[in-house]
């Protein structure tokens, strides 16, 4: 039972930052809410799964969070990169 509560708070916090920094950028409310959730969530699987899977899951949500942050950066730049063609092509 744990496992479903941690993996829903880590997912939904992920989520909740996400939000924040794709939707609704300038607004901390979401991107505070989803840190206090992962920090909670990781905070669970310390003290209920133990200190190994604790330190697991904070390792894996780490990396997972690092993939996403890559990914979206190498998003932003092609995107960019995009716009600024546009922008030349038709000026």
């Amino acid at each position: 039972m744990e496992w479903m509560a941690i993996i829903f708070l880590l997912v939904f916090s992920l989520a909740l930052i996400v939000l924040e920094i794709i939707f609704i950028p300038g607004t901390t409310i979401f991107g505070l809410a989803g840190l206090i959730l992962a920090v909670i969530g990781i905070f669970i699987s310390f003290k209920s799964l133990g200190a190994v899977m604790g330190f697991s899951i904070l390792g894996g949500f780490a990396a997972l969070s690092a993939v996403y942050d890559k990914v979206y950066y190498n998003c932003a730049v092609c995107h960019n990169n995009v716009h600024r063609f546009i922008l030349i092509y038709y000026s």
